[in-house]
């Protein structure tokens, strides 16, 4: 199987099982022990805490974010989010899925993105974490010891 191959089932099932998140959400609603005012409340806050983090990521990326996992930059990116996550992209289409399966009251929705989506997303990062090593070496090297994975890291080696 070719690297291309293999990146584009990467990228279809991220698509497919965020699609799945989304449709488990909208078709199996109602099972969260919240209001609907306060689960639309905190539902959209969190959704759109989400989008805001994924537009505030793809403004550093300018215009290299493309639905692939190869570096289109010839710089590694390290401003805004990526300060302190690697892949603040996929962490916001997660927290914009949660967010939405809160918003419909969706226990089967938070499910398929904790059982579904999160997983696709973590093979994808690490897909591309191997691109951007090759691409980027020592530095990406650094960059990786000084920021978490999808959660940010404080203490030792991270920048105040």
């Amino acid at each position: 199987m070719s690297d291309r191959f293999r990146e584009w089932i990467s990228v279809a099932l991220t698509g497919v099982t965020g699609e799945a998140g989304v449709a488990a959400a909208v078709f199996f609603r109602d099972e969260l022990p919240l209001s609907r005012s306060v689960a639309r409340i905190l539902g959209f806050c969190i959704l759109y805490g989400g989008m805001a983090l994924f537009l505030w990521a793809a403004l550093h990326l300018k215009g290299a974010i493309s639905g692939g996992m190869s570096p289109r930059l010839n710089r590694l990116v390290v401003g805004g989010p990526f300060r302190v996550v690697r892949h603040p992209v996929y962490v916001a289409m997660a927290i914009a899925l949660i967010g939405a399966s809160i918003v419909t009251r969706s226990a089967f929705g938070l499910l398929a993105v904790a059982l579904l989506f999160l997983p696709a997303e973590i093979h994808r990062a690490k897909r591309e974490k191997r691109a951007l090593e090759e691409k980027f070496g020592n530095s990406w090297k650094e960059y990786a010891v000084r920021t978490g994975f999808f959660f940010p890291r404080f203490g030792r080696g991270h920048p105040a």
